[in-house]
């Protein structure tokens, strides 16, 4: 190989395997994420969780429950389901709009009244 090539030659080698590290090196996870869609009969919801966790200040546990904090953020559905009235809990749908919208209420800001559905679930 002639010696004018070595240097196309190591270069491509670096930009190879930098590629490839990037590749496979695992991203960092975000420590909030920054939208959330939430699917369901009533129209999707973009909720827009960096906004309400650090625009607002808002701590984890204003719309989580501690007790999931303690194990890391679990998913809404998995104990507001079909089988929390067995429990006395309110399904998701009575839960989201009671913490959602009950603290839009409180703060007198944002969609909180009965008739202002397509605020949130977008069709």
């Amino acid at each position: 190989m002639e010696k004018k090539f070595y240097p196309i030659t190591l270069l491509t080698v670096l930009l190879a395997v930098f590629a490839v590290g990037a590749y496979v090196w695992p991203q960092a996870e975000e420590d909030v994420p920054t939208r959330i869609l939430l699917d369901n009969k009533g129209g999707k919801i973009v909720y827009e969780h960096k906004v309400h966790a650090e625009g607002y200040g808002l701590e984890c546990s204003t719309c989580h429950h501690y007790e999931n904090l303690e194990n890391g953020v679990t998913a809404c559905g998995e104990c507001h389901n079909a089988l929390t009235a067995e429990y006395d809990l309110p399904d998701r749908m009575e839960a989201f709009h009671l913490r959602c919208m009950g603290c839009h209420e409180e703060v007198g800001s944002g969609p909180y009244e009965q008739d202002q559905c397509n605020q949130c679930h977008l069709k």
